[in-house]
């Protein structure tokens, strides 16, 4: 597996959409399923909706079944993936965590984030309403790259400050109307 350990947080940027962003992470899906069936894996935030923008980062979902959270965290561990570095100041719990790693793709390196959720947690669902959302409604997804821009046009270099300060426009997407 071209996964390279990482566990310090990227420097926050800006980027525009790269079409590469499902490409890598279908494939690091592949590479992840032929390694292990107990958990499923699926790409969610910026990257997944094609003409976000945003910090670049590929978010992916590790969904285990119950009982499985301590397997599907050592699997993510043995393949290359990192627990949060001490300069994230909020950490994931160890019973929702969030690993990290770098994905090497045809010469390139891309971050990779992926939350480790039980695949019945609510969580789950708020995260595919909010891609899905992105996906459908133009204007929702015009004003998230907008607030995202803004926020690092602030200066905004801290990424928990940054997901903070978007919180309001999260919820804005999470309550609309289907």
């Amino acid at each position: 597996m071209k996964l390279l350990k990482h566990s310090q947080r990227s420097a926050l940027t800006y980027t525009t959409y790269d079409r590469r962003y499902p490409v890598v992470a279908a494939e690091l899906i592949k590479e992840i399923a032929s390694v292990s069936d107990i958990f499923a894996v699926e790409h969610i935030g910026s990257t997944a909706v094609s003409g976000s923008c945003g910090k670049g980062i590929i978010d992916l979902m590790a969904l285990y079944p119950e009982g499985k959270l301590e397997e599907t965290k050592d699997i993510l561990l043995s393949i290359g993936f990192c627990k949060q570095g001490d300069d994230f100041a909020y950490q994931w719990p160890e019973d929702r965590p969030m690993y990290l790693g770098i994905y090497n793709f045809k010469g390139e390196s891309f971050t990779v984030y992926i939350h480790v959720l039980r695949k019945d947690n609510e969580e789950v669902e708020r995260f595919r309403i909010f891609r899905e959302r992105l996906k459908r409604d133009p204007e929702l997804l015009k004003e998230y790259c907008a607030a995202k821009e803004s926020l690092v046009s602030e200066g905004i270099n801290d990424s928990d400050e940054y997901t903070k300060r978007k919180g309001a426009v999260i919820s804005k997407i999470l309550s609309c109307p289907n």
